[in-house]
């Protein structure tokens, strides 16, 4: 994908994703609500979460359509109000059964790009319970 071709890639990944499963708006819908809180997330809200990162913007397709591959995206972004490009997407599964998944494949190889995952640490929880720029809500 060409740098030029970020937006399209972000919409792109947005109709696959909403194309892998009929039900993603009402998943969508309870973990978006979740996020209106205003709060940090609980740790049981938490488990559905995790931190991918070491990625170009162009390359988010490309690790969002491979970690689609551990289970249901239902919510992914930055959640970073700066404006400040960034190299990580914090990524929301349906299961937390399927964000393990995503956990063991820190420091994998993933079409020519070394990707890192993690928890949310504090600071994320608290920025995705706020509800910051989560560019990628289905």
């Amino acid at each position: 994908m060409a740098s030029g071709d970020a937006k399209g890639g972000d919409d792109a990944v947005r109709a696959w994703l909403g194309a892998r499963a009929p039900e993603a708006e009402e998943r969508a819908a309870a973990a978006n609500a979740a996020l209106t809180t205003g709060t940090s997330l609980s740790d049981s809200e938490a488990e559905h979460w995790v931190t991918v990162y070491g990625f170009s913007k162009d390359e988010r397709a490309i690790v969002l359509r491979e970690f689609q591959r551990d289970g249901d995206i239902v919510n992914f972004g930055a959640f970073n109000d700066s404006g400040i490009s960034v190299n990580w997407l914090h990524v929301r599964f349906a299961t937390k059964e399927s964000a393990r998944r995503a956990l063991r494949r820190n420091g994998q190889n993933i079409s020519g790009i070394m990707v890192g995952v993690k928890e949310l640490d504090a600071k994320s929880r608290a920025d995705v319970g706020a509800g910051g720029s989560g560019e990628g809500r289905l």
